[in-house]
């Protein structure tokens, strides 16, 4: 009875880890095991803890991110900054040693260094 219950969620594809863990805490419980159970239950708790607190500093790592992304670049063969905004695709930008690059795109001439360890986490420079 219990093999067919399980089967039948596994067709249902619901086996996701609350699941996998209600199985587990309900297999202790049926044991007789209400130690074993209870760590479950514990681990369970502190791993979703742990995984919130995660979340919630990569959230404010990319918030942090995006508030101090530059507001405008300098295209190139102009002396003056536009907002980025107003970059279109075809558009080559320039950027100087030091500048933060301010728009995703294709490096067309000239190489550099780029520190990107704050969106890689990687402390090396690519």
């Amino acid at each position: 009875m219990i093999l067919r219950g399980l089967i039948s969620l596994l067709r249902l594809n619901l086996s996701d880890i609350n699941i996998l863990m209600t199985i587990a805490i309900g297999g202790a419980l049926y044991l007789g095991e209400l130690e074993e159970a209870a760590i479950i239950v514990t681990l369970f708790a502190l791993g979703e803890t742990l995984e919130e607190i995660g979340i919630a500093r990569s959230l404010a790592a990319l918030e942090s991110l995006i508030e101090h992304a530059p507001k405008t670049a300098m295209l190139k063969g102009s002396r003056e900054s536009a907002p980025v905004e107003s970059v279109t695709v075809g558009d080559v930008i320039e950027i100087r040693p030091g500048n933060v690059i301010p728009l995703d795109g294709d490096v067309v001439a000239g190489t550099s260094l780029v520190e990107e360890s704050a969106i890689t986490g990687e402390p090396m420079p690519a």
